[in-house]
Protein backbone atom coordinates (compact mmCIF):
# COMPACT_ATOMS: atom_id res chain seq x y z
CA UNK A 1 0.00 0.00 0.00
CA UNK A 2 2.91 2.35 0.17
CA UNK A 3 3.68 2.26 -3.66
CA UNK A 4 1.12 4.53 -5.02
CA UNK A 5 2.33 3.59 -8.77
CA UNK A 6 1.13 -0.16 -7.69
CA UNK A 7 -2.67 0.51 -9.55
CA UNK A 8 -3.02 -2.39 -12.05
CA UNK A 9 -4.67 -0.34 -15.10
CA UNK A 10 -4.05 3.33 -14.39
CA UNK A 11 -1.50 4.57 -17.57
CA UNK A 12 -2.16 8.29 -15.75
CA UNK A 13 -0.40 6.75 -12.38
CA UNK A 14 2.41 4.07 -14.30
CA UNK A 15 3.38 6.66 -16.86
CA UNK A 16 5.61 8.41 -14.12
CA UNK A 17 7.45 5.44 -12.86
CA UNK A 18 11.02 4.68 -13.41
CA UNK A 19 9.80 1.39 -15.04
CA UNK A 20 7.18 2.25 -17.26
CA UNK A 21 8.23 1.43 -20.51
CA UNK A 22 10.68 -0.10 -20.30
CA UNK A 23 8.90 -3.35 -21.64
CA UNK A 24 7.02 -2.21 -24.05
CA UNK A 25 6.12 1.37 -24.91
CA UNK A 26 3.52 2.67 -22.74
CA UNK A 27 3.26 -1.09 -21.25
CA UNK A 28 0.63 -1.53 -24.08
CA UNK A 29 1.69 -4.72 -26.83
CA UNK A 30 -0.91 -5.33 -29.35
CA UNK A 31 -2.53 -9.04 -29.85
CA UNK A 32 -0.31 -9.99 -32.06
CA UNK A 33 2.75 -9.59 -30.16
CA UNK A 34 0.99 -11.16 -26.89
CA UNK A 35 0.47 -14.13 -29.11
CA UNK A 36 4.19 -14.57 -29.63
CA UNK A 37 4.87 -13.95 -25.78
CA UNK A 38 2.55 -16.97 -25.44
CA UNK A 39 4.04 -18.87 -28.09
CA UNK A 40 7.72 -18.48 -26.57
CA UNK A 41 7.12 -19.78 -23.36
CA UNK A 42 6.42 -23.52 -23.13
CA UNK A 43 3.77 -22.90 -20.25
CA UNK A 44 1.79 -20.85 -22.34
CA UNK A 45 2.66 -22.44 -25.55
CA UNK A 46 -0.68 -23.52 -26.29
CA UNK A 47 -3.19 -20.63 -25.47
CA UNK A 48 -4.51 -18.28 -28.53
CA UNK A 49 -5.04 -15.29 -27.86
CA UNK A 50 -8.37 -15.57 -29.55
CA UNK A 51 -10.01 -17.54 -26.95
CA UNK A 52 -8.69 -14.32 -24.89
CA UNK A 53 -10.11 -11.86 -26.63
CA UNK A 54 -13.53 -14.57 -27.10
CA UNK A 55 -13.77 -14.57 -23.24
CA UNK A 56 -13.38 -10.51 -23.09
CA UNK A 57 -15.81 -10.21 -25.81
CA UNK A 58 -18.52 -12.43 -23.44
CA UNK A 59 -18.13 -10.64 -20.33
CA UNK A 60 -18.49 -7.42 -22.20
CA UNK A 61 -21.81 -8.43 -23.71
CA UNK A 62 -22.59 -9.83 -20.30
CA UNK A 63 -21.55 -6.67 -18.45
CA UNK A 64 -24.05 -4.81 -21.37
CA UNK A 65 -27.27 -6.96 -20.43
CA UNK A 66 -26.81 -6.29 -16.65
CA UNK A 67 -26.67 -2.37 -17.00
CA UNK A 68 -28.72 -1.85 -20.26
CA UNK A 69 -31.96 -0.82 -18.89
CA UNK A 70 -29.80 1.91 -16.62
CA UNK A 71 -27.82 3.01 -19.35
CA UNK A 72 -30.48 5.63 -21.18
CA UNK A 73 -33.03 6.50 -18.48
CA UNK A 74 -34.22 9.27 -20.49
CA UNK A 75 -34.49 7.26 -23.54
CA UNK A 76 -32.71 9.64 -25.38
CA UNK A 77 -32.67 9.15 -29.23
CA UNK A 78 -29.57 9.57 -31.30
CA UNK A 79 -27.03 9.53 -28.51
CA UNK A 80 -24.03 7.10 -27.52
CA UNK A 81 -21.44 6.90 -25.33
CA UNK A 82 -17.71 5.12 -25.78
CA UNK A 83 -16.94 2.74 -22.39
CA UNK A 84 -13.52 1.72 -21.20
CA UNK A 85 -13.05 -1.86 -20.01
CA UNK A 86 -10.23 -3.10 -17.97
CA UNK A 87 -9.47 -6.65 -17.54
CA UNK A 88 -6.75 -8.74 -16.24
CA UNK A 89 -5.47 -12.23 -17.46
CA UNK A 90 -3.85 -14.58 -14.93
CA UNK A 91 -1.80 -17.05 -15.12
CA UNK A 92 -4.19 -19.61 -16.03
CA UNK A 93 -5.59 -17.76 -18.76
CA UNK A 94 -9.21 -16.52 -16.47
CA UNK A 95 -9.96 -13.71 -17.54
CA UNK A 96 -11.80 -10.86 -15.19
CA UNK A 97 -13.27 -7.58 -15.50
CA UNK A 98 -11.77 -4.96 -13.10
CA UNK A 99 -13.65 -1.51 -14.08
CA UNK A 100 -15.30 -0.01 -16.67
CA UNK A 101 -14.89 2.86 -17.44
CA UNK A 102 -17.27 6.35 -18.71
CA UNK A 103 -15.23 8.44 -21.33
CA UNK A 104 -12.16 6.59 -20.84
CA UNK A 105 -9.10 8.55 -21.60
CA UNK A 106 -8.45 8.81 -25.37
CA UNK A 107 -4.63 9.79 -24.83
CA UNK A 108 -2.74 8.30 -27.99
CA UNK A 109 0.07 7.37 -25.58
CA UNK A 110 2.10 4.74 -27.52
CA UNK A 111 1.96 3.60 -31.36
CA UNK A 112 -0.40 1.26 -30.77
CA UNK A 113 -3.00 3.45 -29.08
CA UNK A 114 -2.38 5.92 -31.79
CA UNK A 115 -3.52 3.22 -33.94
CA UNK A 116 -6.50 2.15 -32.30
CA UNK A 117 -8.33 5.04 -31.03
CA UNK A 118 -9.19 6.73 -34.54
CA UNK A 119 -10.12 3.32 -35.97
CA UNK A 120 -12.62 3.12 -32.75
CA UNK A 121 -13.80 6.52 -32.63
CA UNK A 122 -14.40 6.36 -36.57
CA UNK A 123 -16.12 2.75 -36.16
CA UNK A 124 -18.57 4.15 -33.38
CA UNK A 125 -19.42 7.13 -35.50
CA UNK A 126 -20.22 4.48 -38.27
CA UNK A 127 -22.44 3.04 -36.31
CA UNK A 128 -24.06 6.21 -34.54
CA UNK A 129 -24.30 9.47 -36.40
CA UNK A 130 -23.20 7.79 -39.97
CA UNK A 131 -26.79 6.10 -39.53
CA UNK A 132 -28.58 9.70 -39.36
CA UNK A 133 -26.64 11.32 -41.68
CA UNK A 134 -24.86 8.87 -44.02
CA UNK A 135 -22.49 9.50 -46.38
CA UNK A 136 -22.50 8.58 -50.20
CA UNK A 137 -20.76 5.20 -49.23
CA UNK A 138 -23.46 4.24 -46.94
CA UNK A 139 -26.14 5.42 -49.22
CA UNK A 140 -24.95 3.14 -52.14
CA UNK A 141 -25.63 -0.66 -50.86
CA UNK A 142 -23.43 -1.67 -53.26
CA UNK A 143 -19.77 0.22 -52.27
CA UNK A 144 -18.06 -0.59 -49.34
CA UNK A 145 -16.68 1.39 -46.65
CA UNK A 146 -13.24 1.29 -46.32
CA UNK A 147 -12.10 3.05 -42.96
CA UNK A 148 -9.11 5.46 -43.08
CA UNK A 149 -7.52 4.35 -40.22
CA UNK A 150 -5.81 0.81 -40.62
CA UNK A 151 -5.44 -1.35 -37.70
CA UNK A 152 -3.68 -4.93 -37.75
CA UNK A 153 -5.65 -7.71 -38.32
CA UNK A 154 -8.65 -5.90 -38.76
CA UNK A 155 -10.10 -5.02 -42.71
CA UNK A 156 -10.58 -1.78 -43.48
CA UNK A 157 -14.58 -2.44 -43.94
CA UNK A 158 -14.93 -4.49 -40.40
CA UNK A 159 -16.33 -2.28 -37.71
CA UNK A 160 -14.43 -3.33 -34.40
CA UNK A 161 -17.42 -3.18 -32.80
CA UNK A 162 -18.90 -6.39 -34.74
CA UNK A 163 -17.19 -8.44 -31.86
CA UNK A 164 -20.25 -7.52 -29.81
CA UNK A 165 -22.70 -8.39 -32.34
CA UNK A 166 -26.52 -7.71 -31.11
CA UNK A 167 -26.08 -7.30 -27.33
CA UNK A 168 -29.91 -7.57 -26.84
CA UNK A 169 -29.79 -11.26 -28.49
CA UNK A 170 -30.22 -14.35 -25.78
Amino acid sequence: MNDSYIHLTNFSVQKYHSDFSKQHIGNEVSFDDFQDALNSSSKTNYIKVKDIYNKIADIVKITFKCVKDTINTQNRKHSFEIFGFDFIVDKDVNVFLLEVNTNPGLELSSPLITKLVPRMIDDALRLSVDLLFPNETEKDKNKTYNSKFPVDNYSNSENMYDFLGNINEK
